[in-house]
């Protein structure tokens, strides 16, 4: 107990600006942070979290409105999930206009294949065709290599029923 005692007059010496409450074990400072700035961090970093974890238990639609509450920042980490929830509930358009405002994330594999499968649901084969060469030709070691090949053979497939059979 006088250990205690001794502690609590020792930090009241060092924080003087501080009220401690030794009985209640708190202490209350005068100098205080931005709560907006953090809870908007936190908010947007628990949607984000909590949009992934619905994401991956396949519930597209929840992980939909919490990927929507996210900031700008936050977005960038989950443009994929975002996208890919939007094509998994059939809102195809969505998908295509998340990834074409992140524009600057062309290089990333995963999410080029993404938009190659929404343009073939589109039925927009000569821009999935594009954008499946893109990837055949900038990423040579990538796992998709073979997944897009055979992409690009399903398409003009799909283009020769239409009678307009594409060669590469």
């Amino acid at each position: 107990m006088n250990r205690n005692i001794f502690y609590i007059s020792f930090i009241s010496i060092l924080f003087p600006s501080s009220d401690i409450f030794w009985d209640l074990g708190v202490a209350i400072s005068k100098y205080s942070i931005n709560p907006s700035i953090a809870q908007s961090f936190s908010l947007s970093t628990y949607h984000r979290i909590e949009g992934l974890k619905h994401y991956y238990v396949e519930d597209y639609s929840t992980a939909i409105s919490h990927f929507e509450k996210i900031n700008f920042e936050d977005h960038k980490l989950v443009i994929y999930e975002f996208a890919n929830a939007h094509f998994h509930t059939n809102n195809h358009d969505k998908a295509l206009e998340i990834i074409n405002s992140f524009n600057g994330l062309k290089s990333d594999e995963n999410l080029q294949y993404l938009l190659s499968k929404i343009l073939i649901s589109l039925m927009m084969y000569e821009e999935a065709l594009i954008v499946l060469n893109e990837l055949k030709n900038n990423f040579k070691n990538s796992d998709y290599s073979d997944i897009i090949m055979f992409e690009i053979e399903k398409i003009n497939l799909l283009k020769w029923k239409t009678n307009t059979f594409l060669y590469i």
